[in-house]
């Protein structure tokens, strides 16, 4: 007998036994209880035995303790109590229980059978990279194996492997009595050989006569022990399923017989407080998680060596150390000669090299990139270390930088603007903005492009944060501080994304009742202005002095010398590509597909674009449903003036990046980040409005936990898609098979 049912049988009797100690009158009760437990799991476990495959079904320990002893707390606790606390609990036990049995009866429904059987394959052939051995079937590359049946009620098909975290695409055919001498694609699938047994759901119509396997994308060689057909799958019990499902009805419970839903944010409430610092905590998390943290790393730095192989911002910082302003790169005499070395097919033409990427101007090469990571990261730290961070390193401080003050400037908002929050509504509404707010895409791809996006987003949430902070002030050394930090902010945001600036009119409506507040002198209202301009107008000078001395322009920062896939020169702000530029970053669908998670980013172009525009795959931020909403309930929800005129100017600032980026830039995700930020703190803001004034409909707040919800899980579900493409594929590559095989129980 398994360990574990004898775990299971002695749980019941030890659960019992401690209730009846505890109370005398109970121990009839007791006993029977146990003797009923005791008889329930030994007739599950013959159950499973005689209608699956499993002759001793694994199920763990911690699964059968919990429904043991939440069982006997079930029964044996009186049920007409008064206090709330022994409510939850005993509707906790019955939300474990309850999970329990769905995961036993429905999750594992197709495991079971009334006569379970497995077949082996009469004839086994194989084609490519595939070969037969003394252990099976080894298969190296693209290959077909194809097994010959002749069974009836198949379901299933199982692969048995040996090999460790090697990933591969597989896609089964079969014929069948349907299509006797046609073979017809069943199914493909993304896999992972480290499970040791990968199962295939096929549907044949009467008689299985062959199946054929064809394997694709392999990364390394599979070790194949065995491939059967069974009409079920193997017993697929799943405690991560069991208790996510039992955390779920738990947190249903508590919230309301607490009232949860009834609660109202108080900034001074210390619970309310760390329960909004654990949140914090959790999206920092699942941000590091999505991120290729274990490529993260600082590494030294020798002036003397080459730079070929740094990131712009190494090579800027290398630069600067060397006291020039252009990258010790060499470039190729045959660019030089080039009439227009910014044609990449002139380049192409005459065979010259250049390095991708890069400003190319006057003979000498210039990174176009923000210089803010330089200063604010890469220095820091090179001062306290002497070694320099890669991009990964670099995307997770400013990510986790950008987090905090989203939080900040989030809770600040409704300090402002909001008398009465729901806080189970605020807390649901800031994971939402930190899902939309682009950090966790700057995060998940880490790159040279992306840590660009991930500075301006965190500085930008910085300026707003300050602005509205010196906005709430009553000190007028505090305000005067936090003007000047709002200026300085405003400036390293800039650096960053120079299409950061239009979003500082977010400050207009915030800064400027300042100089008509009634209780301020003139002395302190000068004073005021001359804390935030002067940082700016300093920075401002410095920046244009750096553009002028680089690219003879004040205003350029260097992008139209780019050596990339097109002149971008050729761009120009045309009227004409608004509707594009709506399509593409508002319009934008995401493509449903045939494997888990269902969904994947699509491209969009149009084929009378009349120029060469530069589109990736992506999706449209109106995708995030609750920018929209916020859209429409702006129209019509009632609030203050100067909170109006704030989502009004974001909205607005929004669509002319947009626009702007289009006409400049064409379409990437990356540029989706540069309008993500605002709309995400102005939709989560007028959606918490919102609530609030229809708080007496409870469909107003379904509606809300509905909107809040659905960003996050599709930001989850985007991720999922990306496959190899993604970070979080290879830095925890289970994670995806371990959701797919909880969520997608009817295979």
């Amino acid at each position: 007998m398994k360990v574990y049912l004898i775990f299971a049988l002695l749980l019941p009797l030890a659960a019992n036994l401690w209730f009846a100690c505890r109370k005398k009158e109970l121990c009839r009760k007791a006993v029977f209880t146990a003797v009923t437990e005791l008889v329930l799991i030994y007739a599950l476990h013959l159950g499973i035995c005689r209608f699956t495959l499993c002759n001793a079904p694994e199920i763990p320990v911690i699964a059968f303790s919990a429904v043991s002893c939440l069982f006997s707390f079930l029964f044996l606790t009186k049920r007409q109590t008064a206090g709330r606390l022994h409510r939850f609990l005993r509707t906790a036990a019955g939300s474990v229980c309850l999970a329990f049995l769905l995961e036993m009866a429905v999750f594992c429904g197709n495991a079971y059978s009334l006569h379970p059987f497995s077949a082996d394959a009469e004839q086994t052939a194989v084609t490519g990279s595939a070969k037969h051995s003394d252990s099976g079937i080894i298969v190296s590359g693209n290959a077909s194996v194809r097994l010959t049946f002749n069974a009836q009620d198949v379901r299933f098909l199982h692969i048995r492997t040996e090999t460790k975290d090697s990933f591969y695409e597989v896609t089964c055919r079969m014929t069948d009595d349907n299509f006797a001498h046609m073979p017809q694609e069943t199914g493909s699938y993304r896999m992972n050989a480290s499970q040791e047994e990968l199962c295939l759901a096929i549907a044949p119509y009467g008689t299985l006569y062959e199946a054929e396997l064809a394997f694709q994308n392999v990364d390394r060689p599979i070790r194949i022990r065995s491939i059967t057909a069974s009409d079920v799958k193997p017993f697929p019990f799943s405690l991560l399923r069991m208790l996510g499902l039992s955390a779920l009805l738990c947190l249903l419970a508590a919230i309301r017989i607490f009232r949860w839903h009834r609660l109202c944010y108080d900034r001074f409430d210390l619970l309310q407080r760390e329960s909004i610092a654990v949140l914090l905590m959790l999206c920092i998390g699942a941000m590091l998680f999505v991120c290729p943290v274990g490529n993260a790393r600082l590494y030294d730095y020798d002036p003397a060596a080459g730079v070929d192989t740094y990131d712009p911002y190494a090579q800027t910082f290398d630069a600067w150390q060397h006291g020039q302003l252009h990258l010790r790169i060499d470039p190729d005499p045959v660019l030089l000669e080039l009439e227009n070395p910014y044609d990449r097919s002139a380049r192409e033409a005459a065979g010259a090299e250049e390095e991708w990427d890069k400003a190319f101007h006057n003979g000498k090469y210039y990174s176009y990139f923000g210089i803010a990571p330089v200063i604010f990261v890469y220095y820091p730290i090179f001062l306290c270390t002497g070694k320099l961070p890669n991009t990964e390193f670099t995307a997770a401080v400013f990510s986790v930088s950008g987090m905090i003050f989203l939080f900040l400037l989030l809770l600040t908002l409704v300090r402002k603007y909001c008398r009465r929050v729901n806080f189970l509504l605020l807390l649901l509404g800031l994971t939402c903005a930190a899902a939309v707010s682009g950090l966790f895409l700057c995060s998940h791809y880490a790159d040279r492009y992306y840590v660009a996006n991930a500075a301006g987003i965190t500085f930008l949430y910085l300026f707003l944060w300050l602005g509205l902070e010196a906005s709430l002030a009553e000190n007028h050394r505090v305000r005067c501080l936090f003007l000047a930090g709002c200026g300085i902010a405003v400036t390293a945001a800039v650096l960053s994304r120079p299409t950061c600036a239009l979003y500082a009119v977010l400050l207009l409506p915030v800064v400027l009742p300042l100089l008509r507040r009634s209780d301020l002198d003139k002395r302190h209202r000068l004073t005021a202005v001359t804390s935030f301009a002067l940082p700016l107008l300093i920075g401002a000078a410095v920046t244009m002095a750096y553009n002028a001395v680089r690219f003879s322009s004040p205003l350029d920062f260097g992008s139209t010398y780019q050596l990339t896939i097109s002149n971008t020169a050729a761009n120009r702000v045309q009227l004409g590509e608004l509707p594009a530029a709506m399509v593409q970053y508002f319009l934008h669908p995401l493509e449903f597909g045939g494997q888990f998670p269902f969904i994947r980013m699509d491209t969009v172009e149009f084929a009378q674009n009349g120029r060469y525009v530069y589109v990736t795959e992506g999706f449209g931020a109106l995708c995030f449903w609750c920018i929209p909403a916020a859209l429409l309930l702006l129209c019509f929800l009632k609030i203050s003036r100067e909170e109006k005129q704030f989502c009004m100017l974001g909205y607005a600032a929004a669509v002319l990046t947009a626009f702007l980026d289009h006409c400049m830039g064409g379409y990437n995700t990356r540029y989706l980040c540069d309008i993500l930020p605002v709309l995400a703190v102005c939709s989560v803001l007028l959606l918490l409005q919102g609530a609030q004034s229809l708080r007496k409909h409870r469909a107003a707040f379904r509606a809300a936990v509905l909107l809040f919800l659905q960003a996050p899980l599709l930001l989850t579900a985007v991720f999922l898609s990306l496959g190899e493409n993604s970070s979080m594929w290879y830095g925890h590559p289970d994670f995806y098979f371990i959701l797919r095989d909880c969520l997608v129980f009817w295979q």
